[in-house]
């Protein structure tokens, strides 16, 4: 059904941003006037016709629905875009060949209706998507000859298309994907500073991907793994709360669920011992020394004493990792630096002194075996193999 035009002039401005307000003062008519026309009460003047369409990012036939609508005539380029593509993917003598020229042809046919439709978000991020790739190819990868005039041209239109999507775009993954490409296209182009600058505000997910990219572009591999190991990081404290979450509901089911809860909760320990052999981080055996704990209470519940004491010690090896991770960057008058996990996923910088971080250690282990109470009857605080895991975590040093 072919939009009125007043549901055209709503939409363009929506798009802007505008309020009925602002875009009656930018050609010179009242809100009411902007109103009347939007509810199809009435027309501008022919004289307002040129400014308005200037004002919205169109044209004047398409404000008077005179052509095919915005949204089919983008279709219609992108099936184009996407066919060209696949054709290229089909053609095996095409694709990985440094004279092919269908990215060329991409970059062009989205570059012609792009400046038809400038504040199509759709087609925006096509186009930057597409014409970042081919200055990569032009500047980076050298697959085409283009003069420097033109590159720096290139490099003008797509950074202004995608400050363009920044300013329309409203959902925040929208906007980081921009700032990535915006990122990307200043790392080709050899400008480091700006590139990292883009980053700041990213979430941290997407910084650390973006600046991979950056030293990706940069042809930079040594802070390609820096930026890789820290993306990695990231993601395995992500797996680990998936865990955490997961294995806690389970828990909390108490007696029917509780075979799903070990299952989970020794899932969640493997998931930890795997990123253990990647990164020698207090972060992992913080999570172990945790993990172990609710592995032993499960089995402390199921009266399965023996099998508990065997993740205690898993759970002391955990302690004594974490004390000696600690230690190393503990200050010269003795204070021991700490992150502590809060409630929203954040980790505090804290300190504390060694006696503390020990006794906060006697208390996990305490804690192992807090669900039977007693002390003097318990059958694990009792056994011997419980009170060498108390001694050796009463007994760390520096």
């Amino acid at each position: 059904m072919k939009k009125t035009f007043g549901q055209i002039v709503r939409e363009k401005r929506k798009m802007l941003s505008l309020s009925q307000a602002e875009l009656g003062e930018k050609i010179g008519v009242s809100v009411q006037t902007v109103s009347r026309w939007e509810c199809d009460g009435g027309m501008p003047d022919i004289s307002q016709i040129v400014p308005l369409a200037k004002v919205l990012g169109t044209t004047t036939d398409i404000l008077l629905g005179m052509e095919n609508s915005e949204d089919e005539a983008v279709e219609t380029v992108l099936t184009e875009v996407r066919n060209i593509w696949n054709n290229a993917k089909i053609n095996n003598s095409v694709v990985g060949t440094r004279n092919c020229d269908y990215r060329k042809a991409v970059y062009e046919k989205l570059r012609e209706i792009v400046r038809k439709y400038p504040t199509n978000l759709r087609l925006l991020e096509a186009y930057t998507n597409n014409g970042v790739s081919y200055l990569k190819n032009i500047v980076v990868h050298h697959f085409f000859e283009v003069p420097e005039k033109e590159i720096h041209n290139m490099y003008v239109e797509l950074e202004r298309m995608i400050n363009t999507r920044l300013n329309f775009e409203s959902e925040l993954n929208k906007k980081e994907a921009a700032k990535h490409l915006l990122a990307s296209l200043y790392a080709i182009m050899g400008n480091k500073e700006r590139a990292i600058a883009e980053t700041e505000e990213l979430s941290a997910e997407m910084k650390y991907y973006t600046q991979i990219r950056i030293a990706m572009n940069m042809s930079d591999h040594d802070e390609r793994l820096t930026s890789a190991k820290k993306l990695f990081h990231h993601s395995a404290r992500e797996l680990l709360y998936a865990f955490d979450h997961l294995s806690g509901a389970y828990a909390a089911l108490g007696e029917p669920e509780r075979d799903n809860a070990i299952k989970i909760f020794e899932k969640f320990s493997d998931a930890a011992d795997f990123l253990e052999s990647c990164l020698d981080s207090e972060f992992i055996y913080y999570y172990k020394i945790w993990i172990n704990k609710c592995i032993c209470v499960q089995y402390i519940r199921a009266g399965e004493y023996d099998t508990a004491l065997d993740y205690i010690e898993k759970m002391t090896d955990s302690c004594e990792k974490f004390w000696n991770i600690c230690m190393k960057e503990c200050d010269e008058d003795g204070t021991v630096p700490l992150y502590v996990e809060t409630e929203v996923k954040n980790r505090v910088w804290t300190t504390c002194s060694k006696d503390e971080l020990r006794k906060k250690l006697e208390c996990e282990l305490i804690e192992s075996w807090g669900e039977l109470g007693d002390k003097e009857n318990n059958p694990v605080v009792t056994s011997e193999r419980y009170k060498r895991c108390f001694e050796r975590v009463s007994n760390l040093k520096a």
